[in-house]
């Protein structure tokens, strides 16, 4: 009888043993399941419309519903003035955001991307995982906070995740990990999309003027003149030209000359619309998109843009040009000109021509009777040339 007892016990803690070890298996496989579910959710949104802003939605859902964070934030690097800005998030009130920004900028930033993998801090948890540059943080005890840096694949630096479990969910090493992987594919997919944007930004924009090309304008006009057609909605089209460019270049060289195409650039898109096309139409011509405006409208863009370019201070000019930078603009309109791109844009074309030997820096609105409506300046009165320059 005691011998049966016996071998009951340790038949039972055999069985204990194999449970404990399946338990751990289905544990593990669980585990698995999710990490693959968080990152495949995360890599999907590459297949969609590359849009930043859906994948950081499928990110925070993923975050607040199976992985228990109570607050996230991201914070990307401007491209402009390169420093860190605070751009999604939820969970963190207003003074927590800007106080993670202060202290990010004050050098933990840059232990990140340094350290370049996940850093915790936690009053509770000692094992964190990388805490150099975070000690002097002063964060909530009673929670957790992790920080994953955002590094693009050229090794340089993009932006920062910041996420915050609160008291008693504490984050365990197990979850670091997970965490951890689901970031670095956050990460990723961010930088896949930052990359996308940027190149086909590059393959629309003039590399000079920072203006759309002329192969995106052919195609954004298309589709504008089709949205014209459809809804029989005016549209007009502005063929603008720096005045004597090539005198600018001969006297003042091509760096100055290149100068000169920035900034009256710069100018013009400052006077339009953000629903306005602006685009480098080749050499020193311009050329601008007006949807939903007549013409009577697109003359006082015109005008108003010839203004811009003429009162701005230009350090040098074209001699005889008086030493000023001016535009000369031509402009044609749907439907009363023309319902087709191609003639509506050599009509444009036309009056800027008419606009250039009349006297340049002036305006001159394309008329099928061969007259023409004009704008200039009443300061400058330049003399005509028989062409452009």
């Amino acid at each position: 009888m005691v011998a049966r007892q016996q071998n009951f016990t340790e038949n039972l803690g055999e069985l204990n043993h194999i449970y404990e070890r399946i338990a751990k298996i289905g544990q593990d496989v669980a585990d698995k399941i999710l990490e693959i579910y968080c990152l495949y959710q995360i890599s999907s949104t590459l297949s969609g419309t590359l849009d930043l802003q859906a994948s950081v939605k499928v990110f925070q859902n993923l975050l607040k519903d199976v992985l228990n964070i109570h607050a996230f934030a991201l914070y990307m690097l401007d491209e402009t003035t390169h420093e860190l800005e605070y751009t999604h998030g939820f969970g963190f009130n207003q003074r927590s955001i800007h106080q993670l920004l202060k202290k990010l900028k004050q050098g933990t930033f840059q232990s990140l991307v340094a350290q370049n993998s996940v850093s915790v801090h936690s009053a509770v948890l000692q094992k964190a995982k990388g805490n150099e540059g975070l000690h002097q943080m002063h964060f909530d005890s009673k929670g957790t906070y992790l920080f994953y840096p955002i590094i693009s694949e050229l090794e340089e630096p993009v932006g920062c995740i910041v996420l915050y479990r609160r008291f008693p969910h504490q984050i365990a090493p197990a979850e670091i990990n997970l965490l951890e992987k689901v970031c670095s594919q956050f990460a990723r997919v961010v930088d896949k999309i930052l990359i996308y944007h940027h190149t086909r930004e590059l393959s629309i924009t003039d590399d000079l003027t920072q203006v759309f090309n002329r192969r995106y304008f052919n195609q954004r006009f298309e589709r504008e003149i089709q949205r014209a057609l459809r809804y029989n909605r005016p549209l007009t089209v502005i063929m603008a030209d720096i005045d004597h460019f090539k005198s600018v270049n001969d006297a003042h060289g091509h760096f100055y000359g290149d100068e000169v195409l920035q900034t009256v650039a710069a100018i013009m898109d400052r006077n339009l619309r953000k629903t306005d096309i602006l685009a480098r139409f080749g050499g020193e011509e311009f050329v601008v998109l007006l949807p939903e405006i007549d013409k009577q409208h697109g003359m006082k863009v015109a005008e108003k843009l010839r203004r811009a370019v003429e009162r701005y201070p230009f350090p040098k000019g074209a001699p005889e040009n008086q030493n000023k930078i001016t535009l000369s603009l031509g402009l044609s309109s749907f439907p009363e000109d023309a319902t087709t791109g191609e003639v509506l844009l050599e009509f444009a074309d036309k009056a800027l021509y008419r606009a250039k030997t009349r006297g340049r820096n002036r305006v001159i609105v394309y008329q099928k009777n061969g007259t023409a409506t004009e704008s200039f300046s009443t300061r400058y009165r330049l003399a005509a040339a028989g062409t452009r320059r």
